[in-house]
């Protein structure tokens, strides 16, 4: 998913500016094992962020993005809407939402899908 690719590079970013130095070893922990597929432990480690007081919108997302990727679209939609709650400007945890919600089929037509009369 080159979504998730390009996430993954800017969340690394992220964790420098927003996390204690602990904690954003921790958070970057998660984002490689999940590179690597290990969905496990990287939910271990984001699970383990937000239990430490690292309550950030982009912590938020990782687990969003991690449950999005083991097909648990009702929990990665709620890690969505929790990062957006926490910064209503972080785009990406809306754009997955969206994914979330066409994958759960809670999606309306589109408008521009509908014959004219």
């Amino acid at each position: 998913m080159r979504v998730s690719l390009l996430l993954m590079v800017t969340r690394v970013a992220l964790a420098a500016q927003g996390l204690p130095p602990a904690l954003a070893e921790l958070f970057n922990k998660g984002v490689q094992t999940e590179k690597v597929g290990q969905l496990d432990a990287a939910k271990k480690a984001f699970l383990g962020v937000l239990e430490q007081g690292g309550k950030q919108a982009f912590v938020y997302n990782n687990l969003g993005i991690m449950y999005r990727e083991r097909g648990d679209d009702e929990r990665a939609l709620a890690q969505f809407r929790e990062a957006v709650r926490l910064d209503a400007k972080y785009a990406a945890p809306r754009v997955l939402m969206g994914s979330s919600l066409l994958a759960l089929g809670r999606v309306k037509k589109p408008l521009w899908n509908s014959k004219l009369r």
